[in-house]
């Protein structure tokens, strides 16, 4: 059947029409091209967005010089909350430990001290009897895992040095040297304790001290960094040397703690914290 002229050039519905698929064509073409410049574009974009090597050497530089500033402070932070929360740990282990022996002997007023008593000698043997008697009876049977020296000097136990003041001077008495003796005991916690009778009064009721290291041999084994000193009252409760401030009086106790034993009651003062004005750099 012939066509018209209409239906050859691409007249009727369904007639070929060459036009009409090279439109299509060069639309398809152009979308393409569009699709690429999209694509070139943010391949531009991303690369516009890299840092040169300079800029990552600055930024480098300025956070190293973050760091150096903000380092010191969170570790020293870190240290204080690591030593007081080891300081309350420790005290709660001894203060349950005389709650248990109170609970069987009763009020340590009435604690047997009779071997030694009496014979008024202050030497440091008759001191260690005390610490002896203390230790063996009232004390050690309550604690769990643990080394007991007995009367032992620092430097048998496994220190081999005396211990220091956080300013630097020995102190009178307390641990100064590596061949002073005390009733010694390693903890399983790293903790060791040292009893003492420190008394020229015969008083075996007010004057039963605890040395706490939190960290037995390790250093520094300063008073007020990891060491501490607390007394066992007459009612069998545990407290930290307070050198006489009176009570409540952090000022006293802050002004002390470099210079004597009052660290303890200072941090037990601050509820078991260690506060930004302590006056000893942990």
């Amino acid at each position: 059947k012939s066509m018209n002229s209409q239906q050859f050039w691409g007249g009727g519905a369904r007639a070929f029409s060459p036009l009409r698929y090279k439109n299509k064509y060069l639309l398809h073409k152009v979308k393409n091209i569009d699709i690429m410049n999209n694509i070139l574009n943010k391949h531009e974009v991303s690369m516009k967005r890299g840092f040169t090597l300079a800029e990552v050497l600055i930024t480098l530089g300025i956070i190293g010089i973050v760091a150096a500033m903000t380092l010191p402070a969170l570790i020293s932070n870190h240290n204080k909350k690591v030593i007081a929360t080891q300081l309350k740990q420790n005290y709660s282990i001894i203060s349950q430990a005389f709650t248990m022996a109170q609970a069987e002997y009763g009020d340590r007023k009435n604690w047997d001290f009779s071997s030694v008593a009496g014979n008024n000698d202050t030497t440091v043997a008759t001191k260690n009897k005390y610490a002896k008697i203390l230790g063996d009876k009232y004390f050690v049977p309550y604690l769990k895992n643990v080394k007991n020296y007995g009367i032992s000097s620092l430097k048998d136990a496994g220190f081999n040095k005396g211990y220091k003041l956080a300013n630097g001077n020995t102190p009178t008495y307390n641990m100064a040297s590596e061949n002073d003796t005390r009733y010694i005991i390693e903890m399983a916690n790293g903790a060791t304790y040292f009893l003492f009778w420190d008394s020229n009064t015969y008083n075996v009721l007010t004057d039963f001290v605890i040395y706490i290291d939190i960290n037995g041999k390790k250093k520094p084994n300063v008073f007020g960094k990891d060491t501490f000193n607390a007394r066992v009252k007459p009612d069998g409760k545990l407290q930290f040397y307070t050198a006489e401030c009176p009570e409540g009086d952090r000022e006293c106790l802050k002004n002390r703690c470099i210079t004597t034993y009052t660290c303890g009651a200072l941090i037990m003062n601050d509820g078991w914290e260690i506060a930004d004005d302590y006056p000893i750099k942990l």
